[in-house]
């Protein structure tokens, strides 16, 4: 942010759901770069997870929210797209920043979306 911003912008994390700090790291990268979230967004209205994914970034950018932001409804959403991630085990961020990014691409090429 500018520095004008920076003043008024409040920093906020990503809540630890109990060992997803893979999940948090991976998603703190993807978010660094907000081009890649923005050419997302058009495609969040019809998909679970790409929705989930904007409304995270967004709901970490809102001024009047507080606190760490979740990720459960992301977890929810991985967890319904395959089992690698299921529980709340250690986890490799790689390979799931790899197969996040895999289903996100899979979920927009689907024109009719998931659900």
């Amino acid at each position: 942010p500018s520095p004008e911003k920076q003043a008024t912008f409040k920093w906020r994390g990503l809540r630890n759901l109990g060992n997803t700090c893979y999940i948090n790291a991976s998603l703190q990268m993807l978010y660094s770069i907000p081009p890649f979230v923005d050419s997302l967004k058009p495609f969040s209205q019809s998909h679970r997870l790409t929705s989930t994914f904007c409304q995270i970034y967004d709901n970490l950018h809102t001024k009047n929210n507080e606190g760490a932001a979740t990720t459960r409804p992301l977890k929810l959403a991985i967890d319904a797209k395959t089992p690698k991630f299921r529980g709340y085990q250690q986890r490799d961020a790689h390979e799931f920043l790899g197969d996040l990014i895999d289903q996100v691409h899979e979920e927009i090429q689907n024109v009719g979306g998931d659900e």
